[in-house]
């Protein structure tokens, strides 16, 4: 047992490993659980309404960060031996933070009714997004502080904090749900990292106090420069994908909704059923992407290591992720009356379409990671624009021959010319 294999299960790995493999175990039980509460009590449409509102929501996260959760990372973990200096650096973060969060305070408050027409079509709901608007700072503060415990390597803290936001979250949604419907939901979705903010500060405090307060000593001062220059790359690739996602996920679902009038809702909750159902799978692999294949690409030297190491991801983890959707393809009929409820049954003939999106995706994502490590800022940014150009473009055109089937096919086009982007921008490095 050797390269990747042999790193994963080598002493030092194998606890953050385990308590990763937990915490997703964790998360999983309680997103099935709080997603039946949903279907239970408000159908397709309220899966449409909440993934409606948990796009928004990250999208204004990834907009108040800046998109610098692996820069963050990146240098926490190089200045984890040197307290002051990570101060100093987190300081810089928090300087830029406050500035983003009052201007986007500021839009969103103003905004607000607009915000609240376009995602919900119902004035009613507008003060979700003024709870948003409010809790902007600390949906920022809470981000970077789970950033700092990742590059310090807290994995079991982190593991934790996960596993109870989940928990909550289930819990939350589940009182306000029963007892206000879609306004509950929606309350669920936003108040959530809110109330379990709490047991961060808590568990930040008891090993690493400092990061609460000292580095609010020194956002005044004028010594920033330097460290805004080395998260400048981070922001514009991280900033692009944490923004540009949601937002494409809502004009898709928009243009469901709009396309099929007064049942738009409940097929773009069918659209947002065969997704969740794609993102439980997700779970088990996204995990490996960011724990151990990136920092072995950050530190591979040649096109041949390159290589060897792709080769040992597709042998261990995309064949038997491409097992478990296969698996999973097969018990489909089972997987939505468990997941959702007969409800939910159209959704059936969309999973072999998701699912080979899912497969591309992964295979382009094998290669697209190198743009972090490399920083190739020009290349994510288009890349990542013309993909979702043309997931947009397409789904527009093969709605009207083929409905929410047809979408879900312009993200297989899309993945397709994605994966060719990506072969053909490194190609002198894979085939070398």
């Amino acid at each position: 047992m050797n390269g990747l294999i042999k790193k994963i299960f080598n002493r030092k790995l194998t606890p953050h490993a385990l308590w990763n493999a937990a915490s997703v175990a964790i998360r999983l039980i309680a997103s099935y659980f709080s997603n039946k509460i949903v279907v239970w009590y408000l159908g397709p449409a309220g899966t449409a309404i909440t993934e409606q509102a948990r796009n928004f929501l990250d999208s204004i996260r990834g907009l108040v960060t800046l998109g610098i959760n692996e820069g963050v990372i990146n240098y926490s973990s190089v200045y984890s031996d040197r307290p002051k200096r990570l101060v100093n650096f987190l300081a810089s973060v928090y300087r830029l933070i406050m500035y983003s969060a009052f201007i986007i305070m500021f839009l969103m408050l103003i905004l607000a009714p607009q915000i609240t027409d376009y995602l919900f079509q119902n004035p009613k709901y507008t003060f979700i997004i003024y709870i948003i608007a409010f809790f902007v700072p600390l949906y920022a503060y809470q981000i970077i502080l789970l950033a700092v415990l990742n590059g310090l390597q807290q994995y079991r803290q982190i593991s934790v904090f996960n596993a109870l936001i989940h928990i909550t979250g289930m819990i939350l949604t589940a009182l306000l749900v029963i007892n206000l419907k879609y306004t509950g939901a929606l309350l669920g979705i936003t108040l959530t990292p809110v109330v379990v903010m709490g047991i961060l500060i808590f568990q930040v405090g008891k090993d690493k106090k400092f990061l609460l307060w000292e580095p609010f000593q020194y956002i005044t001062n004028n010594n920033h420069k330097n460290n805004f220059k080395r998260l400048f790359p981070y922001i514009i690739m991280a900033f692009v994908a944490a923004v540009i996602i949601p937002v494409g996920n809502i004009l898709i679902r928009n243009l469901i909704i709009d396309f099929y009038g007064p049942a738009g809702k409940i097929q773009a909750g069918y659209w947002d059923a065969i997704r969740k159902i794609s993102s439980f799978a997700m779970m088990f692999i996204s995990p490996l992407f960011g724990m151990f294949y990136l920092p072995q690409l950050a530190n591979i030297k040649t096109g041949q290591q390159w290589r060897k190491l792709i080769s040992e991801m597709i042998k261990y983890i995309y064949l038997p992720f491409t097992f478990l959707l296969l698996t999973v393809f097969i018990f489909r009929h089972y997987f939505t009356l468990f997941i959702f409820s007969r409800e939910y049954e159209p959704i059936n003939q969309l999973y072999l379409w998701q699912f080979s999106g899912d497969i591309l995706k992964i295979l382009a994502l094998l290669i697209a990671y190198k743009m972090w490590t490399d920083r190739t800022v020009n290349l994510f940014v288009f890349s990542e624009l013309s993909f979702w150009i043309i997931y947009y473009i397409f789904s527009y055109y093969l709605i009207d021959i083929k409905g929410v089937k047809g979408v879900i096919q312009a993200n297989i086009i899309a993945g397709f010319y994605y994966l060719i982007i990506m072969i053909t921008a490194f190609r002198k490095t894979l085939f070398r």
